[in-house]
């Protein structure tokens, strides 16, 4: 275990396995990556916060995780937590990835990124001149907050800039101005 070493992931618990009353394994997805979490009594900020968070926790959760990475006897990466928290709980139980779906059922959900992108039309015949069809594109990630909007909508507008455009952009950055 890297002690020195502390990362912080969310993901969604897809799989849980008491291997005793003090050690639980959780089998975490996220991003298309799986991780395991070795949660231990032992590395826990507290026994009572273990107890009630191991009680609380189901399959199909979306958690957030923070600890110390390791890799198991077996070679698997893993994290050994000192905190867990519930980010958001299940509504329905996701189906097991070893069954899967049957029965013509469907389950949408568990995708951490969704694009659209689409014609719009509005204000149709407000005159001849207005043009009343325009293309927007729609993202939603999980686990993103207002810094990595700002990072996607800037690398978008910049590789299409880029791409379609013969003109050249002029990024402000922190020390110093670039042209791309």
């Amino acid at each position: 275990m890297m002690a020195n070493i502390i990362k912080s992931l969310p993901g969604r618990i897809h799989a849980k396995r008491h291997a005793s009353g003090k050690l639980v394994f959780y089998d975490l997805r996220g991003e298309g990556d799986k991780l395991q979490i070795m949660a231990n009594l032992q590395f826990y900020e507290s026994e009572e916060k273990f107890v009630k968070i191991i009680k609380d926790l189901h399959r199909g959760d979306i958690v957030g995780v923070e600890g110390n990475p390791t890799k198991t006897k077996k070679g698997e990466l893993s994290i050994v937590p000192t905190k867990m928290m519930l980010l958001s709980p299940y509504l329905h139980m996701v189906p097991h990835l070893h069954f899967g779906l049957k029965d013509q059922m469907l389950v949408v959900g568990g995708l951490d990124r969704v694009y659209e992108v689409g014609c719009q039309f509005r204000n149709e015949g407000i005159d001849l001149t207005h043009n009343p069809e325009f293309s927007t594109c729609e993202f939603y990630m999980a686990y993103a907050d207002y810094n990595d909007l700002m990072d996607s909508t800037e690398k978008l507008l910049s590789e299409l800039s880029c791409r379609c455009a013969v003109y050249s952009v002029t990024r402000q950055s922190p020390d110093l101005k670039t042209t791309v």
